[in-house]
């Protein structure tokens, strides 16, 4: 009996824990956080700058399966991105200097790519 009181406990203290390692687990040290991202099959311009220098193609990105397409300006580091194909990722983001002029307040850096599939981009964001 007394085993079996063991076993619950830390069935308990299991079931108590989760939840904060999976809230506070993608958290890193830095401003860094893991994020899943889908990307789409198109890329689009991008005037991030609001000059003609400033022009470049963007990733259409969105973070959950059921959320709205969104651009994503500047690379996301070590991903071969070809056009056709639609990518589920792992991406490291992080946080920028916000006094670094010309760059993004985030960077994305490829950790793994979980699927790519031909997939034809479908409602994808208009300018």
């Amino acid at each position: 009996m007394k085993k079996n009181q063991n076993h619950e406990k830390k069935i308990k203290i299991l079931l108590f824990l989760l939840p904060a390692i999976a809230l506070f687990g993608c958290k890193k040290d830095g401003g860094e956080t893991i994020k899943y991202m889908i990307v789409a099959s198109e890329r689009t311009a991008y005037n991030e700058n609001a000059t003609e220098s400033g022009f470049g193609n963007a990733y259409i990105v969105k973070f959950s399966s059921g959320a709205n397409w969104e651009i994503l300006p500047g690379p996301i580091h070590g991903l071969d991105w070809e056009p056709g194909f639609e990518y589920e990722i792992e991406v490291r983001e992080i946080r920028v200097d916000p006094a670094l002029q010309d760059r993004p307040s985030v960077e994305h850096e490829l950790i793994r790519v979980l699927s790519k599939r031909g997939k034809q981009a479908e409602n994808l964001p208009t300018d």
